[in-house]
């Protein structure tokens, strides 16, 4: 019994020593969507067989690395592609305004990254997005879900920034929605 306590005290130790991202992401990309405005995107490597890419929107005061572990377990359960970005004000990304972290913004942003990266053949894209990160996502969502048969959505701990951001009804129209139509072909 206490050899089991011990090694159970040893799993749980913290580790604050920083990484790389290149222990969690096999490229790091920046794109450039104008002259002002460069995004940086961190990458899993391609899936072997066919499956969505996975975009993963951090909360506020993160970075993309903070998705690094759910990538590198996430694509070792299923086929997929992860690419996890820096937002607007976060991390390395660049913009013209970093303060202006209004929903429009943010999901324009997003918007515009993929349209960049995917200009023609748009995959299936599935958005995770945590906290800020999740707003966002159900923002792009409510914009685009209804015409988009390739987006997917799951926003985890919506948080008082979901408020601010006045999305939280738009959430609460998505789910209704989807609950009295049933699940979208899209969702996961």
């Amino acid at each position: 019994m206490g050899e089991q306590r011990d090694s159970f005290k040893k799993s749980r130790g913290r580790d604050f020593k920083p990484t790389v991202w290149s222990e969690f992401f096999s490229q790091k990309e920046v794109i450039v969507l104008d002259e002002k405005t460069s995004f940086c995107v961190y990458k899993s490597k391609p899936p072997e067989k066919e499956g969505p890419i996975i975009l993963l929107l951090h909360g506020g005061g993160y970075s993309g690395l903070t998705w690094a572990q759910f990538s590198i377990e996430i694509t070792s359960m299923i086929h997929c592609q992860c690419l996890s970005v820096d937002l607007r004000g976060h991390g390395e990304t660049i913009t013209e305004d970093d303060l202006d972290l209004s929903a429009d913004t943010l999901s324009s942003d997003v918007g515009r990254l993929i349209e960049k990266m995917f200009p023609e053949n748009c995959p299936r894209i599935h958005l995770v997005g945590h906290s800020m990160g999740g707003a966002i996502a159900v923002h792009i969502a409510h914009r685009l879900g209804k015409h988009d048969k390739r987006l997917g959505i799951i926003a985890l701990d919506k948080c008082r920034f979901c408020n601010d951001l006045a999305c939280g009804e738009d959430m609460v129209h998505l789910l209704n929605g989807w609950l009295h139509r049933g699940s979208p072909p899209f969702a996961i």
